[in-house]
């Protein structure tokens, strides 16, 4: 008897430690948002620091609203006391945590839509369905360091994107050199990685910077597919060449040219429109071929 009350006991005691075990890290908040924590930092929130948060949140469908790794890295939120002490659930939540945090927890669609974001739910979304969020709070910033963020973080964006620009750009010469080559032409590259071919030599001055120069233009994509033409409109294009006022493909290739010279412009997008594109028919990252007659300098 004795020993079967000690195994029930032992089995009791087993099964406590395995339940505590299993329980998660939860904490209730005000208004009854359950934050279920993975990690816990120690760094209480200051008063007008800048906090960098990484965050996902996605519907009931599991469809992702947002995805803060997707954007490019942590988002920063500024912290003010007075200000997050309302009745928005999603500020309550973020006032609870401390630096270090990795919490999950949910709020409903209106909450989220009408009373944090001041906008109607999206009619995909049922207003009562929950939104569950996944966040992690990586540190908090005094305005003079998230000042020094931002500047550091614009450099790091700016070298990638160049960097892949200029990947881009010696994928487009490949391409550039193969149109060429299937015509049989030989192009002149310069050290931007544009190409030009002389198609009839001017005897003329060149053009320098600041000069208004007077240009006729038929502008295609590498296919052919025509997008402008000056000659179609019968009225020659006008600038003052180095100002930044066309594509930086222009800007050098005209400087090129003497008066009464024709050629042909190969343009990779980077010194074109780039990844923005520009209308319907220039896609982004679209390399551009401009045939060209510099008629005239203007001083």
């Amino acid at each position: 008897m004795k020993l079967n009350k000690l195994l029930m006991l032992s089995a009791v005691a087993v099964a406590t430690i395995v339940s505590s075990c299993s329980q998660k890290d939860t904490a209730t908040t005000k208004s009854g948002v359950v934050v279920s924590y993975e990690k816990r930092g120690e760094e209480v929130l200051k008063d007008s620091s800048i906090l960098l948060i990484n965050m996902k949140y996605i519907t009931a469908t599991d469809s992702t609203l947002f995805d803060s790794e997707e954007r490019g890295g942590p988002i920063t939120i500024p912290y003010n006391v007075a200000q997050w002490d309302t009745t928005k659930v999603f500020y309550e939540v973020l006032g609870t945590i401390n630096v270090g945090d990795s919490v999950a927890f949910q709020i409903s669609a209106n909450e989220l839509f009408q009373n944090t974001f001041g906008q109607p739910v999206p009619p995909s979304i049922p207003a009562e369905s929950m939104i569950q969020f996944n966040l992690g709070l990586e540190d908090q910033m005094t305005m003079e360091e998230f000042q020094d963020y931002r500047v550091a973080r614009m450099e790091k964006e700016q070298q990638k994107m160049m960097e892949e620009q200029k990947e881009l750009t010696a994928e487009q010469g490949v391409a550039i050199d193969s149109a060429l080559a299937a015509n049989n032409l030989e192009a002149i590259t310069t050290e931007s990685g544009l190409r030009y071919v002389i198609t009839e030599e001017g005897d003329g001055a060149m053009p320098e910077k600041g000069n208004v120069v007077v240009v006729h233009y038929n502008g295609t994509l590498l296919d052919g597919t025509k997008f402008d033409s000056s000659y179609d409109r019968d009225q020659p294009f006008e600038f003052p060449l180095g100002q930044g006022r066309v594509i930086p493909g222009w800007d050098e290739g005209i400087a090129l040219l003497k008066v009464g010279t024709k050629a042909t412009l190969y343009v990779p997008s980077a010194l074109a429109y780039g990844p923005r594109g520009a209308g319907a028919v220039i896609k982004p990252n679209s390399i551009l071929k401009f045939d060209v007659e510099l008629l005239d300098i203007k001083k």
